[in-house]
Formats: structure tokens, C-alpha cells, sequence
């Protein structure tokens, strides 16, 4: 029994200490993002919540497996990691051309005359 409460307290250990891990990168972001530089930006949101539905509709199954009366794109069901990954890369697709329209602009601003 002893090796058993062992093996939780290591796990409930991993969990806090990714859990404190992934608090501190959100603390320097948004300390990055509204304490440094002042601006009050809220586009990257838009990002993120592309990714978050895109994760959910490969989470979910077929319409029909819940009586028929839910009706929405996609359902395949996919295993944990893959809706994961496919959100990120969602958001990465549609980050990308909007990174570089801004990257354009901006050199467009900053270039010597």
C-alpha cells in the first residue's frame, strides 16, 4: 500500500509542478503583452479559439450517435493526441498569412527613405 501512495504523491507532484510550469509562460506573456509594452491586444485570442474548435469537432463523434438530433461538420472521433495537434496547426495556418500581412506592413513603416 505504501508504494501505491508513492506512486499518487509522485503523480500529484508531476501534475503541480506542470501545472506551475504552465502558469509562470502564461504570467510572462501576459506580463509581455500588457505590462511591458502597454498595448492591449486581443487578436491572438482568435488564434487560440480556431485551434479550440478545431479540437472539438475531431473530438467529437458522428451526429448521430447522440440521438440524431445534433447536426454539425465533422465528428471523426480522433484519439487524444491528434485533436491536439490539429488545433495547433489550425491556428498556425490561419496565423501565418496574417503574420505576414503584418510583417509587410511594418516594413513598409520602418524602411529608410
Amino acid at each position: 500500500m505504501s508504494i501505491l501512495s508513492a506512486l499518487l504523491f509522485f503523480h500529484a507532484g508531476l501534475f503541480r509542478a506542470g501545472l506551475f510550469i504552465t502558469v509562470i509562460i502564461a504570467i510572462w506573456g501576459l506580463d509581455l503583452q500588457f505590462g511591458t509594452t502597454g498595448i492591449n491586444n486581443f487578436a491572438y485570442i482568435v488564434f487560440q479559439a480556431a485551434g479550440a474548435y478545431t479540437a472539438a469537432i475531431l473530438t467529437l463523434g458522428p451526429h448521430t450517435s447522440n440521438g440524431g438530433f445534433q447536426s454539425y461538420v465533422g465528428g471523426t472521433h480522433l484519439p487524444f493526441p491528434l485533436p491536439m495537434l490539429a488545433g495547433a496547426a489550425a491556428g498556425g495556418v490561419l496565423a501565418v498569412p496574417i503574420g505576414l500581412l503584418g510583417l509587410r506592413r511594418l516594413r513598409r513603416l520602418v524602411r529608410p527613405r
